[in-house]
C-alpha cells in the first residue's frame, strides 16, 4: 500500500478541532477485542504486525478497497468523510480500538477515511489474515458481530432520541409561551444529565475496559501470567461500573418514557431459568437456591430482556445479603390475574417504614441505624422496569418471619389459557 499524507494545513485544523472536543475518546466495550485477548497469542503475533504512523498519514481511503484492520495501541486517529480538503469529521479513535474491520466484513470499498493525527503505534491484521483467523475462531467472528451489532444499536437509539425530541417540539409549538418555555427548560436539563452520563462518564470507564484488553494483548506471556488475577479483577470492575453507570442512563430514559419495550409473550419460569444459566448465579456454593412455580403458568406480557435484568438485580441483591449457608427461593404464581413473581431470602430484614424508600433515587435511611441492605441504583431500576410494563414492585415480610420477600408483578397475555 502506497502511504500517503494529508495536507499539512488541513492536518493541522483536524488536530485542532480534536483538542477542542469536550470528550477525547468515545470507546465502546467491544465483545471482539475481548475475544482478541483470550485469543491463543502464539496465533496473534502471528497474524498482527506492528507499525507506527507519523501525523498526517493516511491509514484508510474512503472510496478504496479495505486492506487491513487496524488495533490502536497508542496515539488518535480521525474518521472523516467527504473531500479530503474539507472534510466531515466523523469521530476519533484512540488505544484499544479497532478501525477498518467493516470492509474487510463486507468487501466493500471503505465508507470513510482514518488518518493519524499523533504518531499512532498500531497492530495491523491484513485480509487475508483476517479472514484465516475468523475461519479458524468461531467465536471471534460472533464476538466481532455483536460489536457491530452495538454500534448499529446505538446509532438507532440516537436516531430514535432525535425522532422524540422532534415530536416533542411539535407537540409544544400551540402551548402558551410560558408554558412551552418551562417544557424546554426541563428538557434541556435532562438532556444534559443523560449527556453527562453518556460522554463525561461511560467514555472513561468503556476505555479503561479496553485498555485492560490491551494489556492482555501486548504483555509479554510472562508478566501477563504472573498479573492475570490483578488484570481479572480490573476488568471485573470495570464491568461492574459500567453496568452501574448505564443503569443510571437507562433509569433517566425509563423517566422520560425514552426506552421502548419489546412486549411479547413470556414464560417467566423459562426467562428466569435462562437468566441463571446466562449470569451463573445458580453455581453460588455457600446459598440454597430454591424455584418453585406451578404447572401450566400462563405467559406473561413482558420485556424478556429488561425482566431478565430484573431478576438478575434481585438475585444479585439477596446473594449479597444473604448469609452463608442460608437460602434464596425464586416463585411464581397467578393470582388476581396478574404474574405474581417473588425472590425471597435469609438475610437481613428491612424495617417496614424503609421499604419503599429503597426504590427512590438517593434514597436515605431516617431510623439513625446503620442500613444492613444497600441496593445503589438496582431497585430503582427495578421499580422503573416493572411500572413500564404496568405491573408494580413491593417488599414484604420473608418466609417464615426470616429475611425479605421481593415482589412484582406482570399483566398476563391477553385470552392467554
Amino acid at each position: 500500500m502506497d502511504v500517503k499524507t494529508l495536507n499539512p494545513n488541513l492536518l493541522t485544523r483536524l488536530q485542532l478541532s480534536y483538542r477542542q472536543q469536550p470528550e477525547h475518546l468515545s470507546a465502546m466495550d467491544s465483545p471482539f477485542l475481548r475475544a482478541l485477548a483470550e485469543s491463543d497469542k502464539r496465533v496473534l503475533n502471528h497474524i498482527f504486525v506492528e507499525q507506527r504512523f507519523e501525523p498526517g498519514t493516511i491509514l484508510i481511503q474512503e472510496g478504496l478497497p479495505g486492506e487491513a484492520m487496524y488495533l490502536v495501541r497508542s496515539g488518535m486517529l480521525a474518521i472523516v468523510k467527504g473531500d479530503l480538503d474539507a472534510p466531515t469529521i466523523l469521530g476519533y479513535r484512540g488505544a484499544g480500538e479497532i478501525v477498518g474491520e467493516m470492509s474487510l466484513i463486507d468487501e466493500h470499498p471503505s465508507s470513510a477515511s482514518v488518518i493519524a493525527l499523533e504518531g499512532a503505534q498500531v497492530l495491523q491484521i491484513s485480509r487475508d489474515n483476517f479472514q484465516i483467523f475468523l475461519a479458524n475462531n468461531l467465536s471471534a467472528g460472533q464476538s466481532l458481530m455483536k460489536t457491530l451489532s452495538l454500534r448499529l444499536r446505538e446509532s438507532d437509539n440516537a436516531r430514535r432520541a432525535d425522532l422524540m425530541i422532534e415530536r416533542q417540539l411539535a407537540l409544544q409549538v400551540n402551548t402558551l409561551k410560558t408554558r412551552q418555555q418551562q417544557l424546554l427548560e426541563i428538557q434541556r436539563l435532562r438532556h444534559e444529565t443523560r449527556d453527562f452520563i453518556l460522554h463525561d462518564l461511560r467514555s472513561p470507564v468503556t476505555s479503561l475496559t479496553g485498555f485492560v484488553d490491551l494489556l492482555k494483548i501486548v504483555l509479554p506471556e510472562a508478566v501477563l501470567q504472573e498479573n492475570q488475577e490483578i488484570l481479572d479483577m480490573a476488568r471485573a470492575s470495570c464491568d461492574h461500573l459500567l453496568e452501574q453507570v448505564n443503569s443510571l442512563l437507562e433509569i433517566t430514559r425509563l423517566e422520560a418514557g425514552e426506552l421502548p419495550l419489546n412486549l411479547h409473550p413470556t414464560l417467566v419460569p423459562f426467562m428466569i431459568d435462562q437468566t441463571l444459566s446466562r449470569i451463573g448465579m445458580g453455581k453460588q456454593s455457600h446459598t440454597r437456591l430454591n424455584l418453585v412455580f406451578p404447572p401450566n403458568l400462563p405467559a406473561a406480557q413482558a420485556d424478556s430482556e429488561l425482566l431478565g435484568r430484573v431478576i438478575k438485580n434481585l438475585l444479585d441483591n439477596s446473594f449479597r445479603h444473604t448469609p452463608r449457608g442460608g437460602s434464596i427461593t425464586i416463585s411464581a404464581e397467578l393470582k388476581e390475574g396478574m404474574i405474581q413473581v417473588e425472590v425471597a431470602d435469609s438475610g437481613p430484614t428491612i424495617p417496614p417504614d424503609e421499604r419503599e424508600h429503597l426504590f427512590e433515587r438517593f434514597a436515605q435511611r431516617h431510623s439513625g441505624a446503620p442500613p444492613q441492605r444497600s441496593a445503589g441504583l438496582t431497585l430503582v431500576f427495578c421499580r422503573l422496569a416493572i411500572e413500564a410494563h404496568r405491573g408494580r414492585i413491593w417488599i414484604a415480610d420473608g418466609l417464615n418471619g426470616q429475611g425479605v420477600r421481593f415482589i412484582f408483578t406482570l399483566p398476563v397475555v391477553a385470552n392467554a389459557e
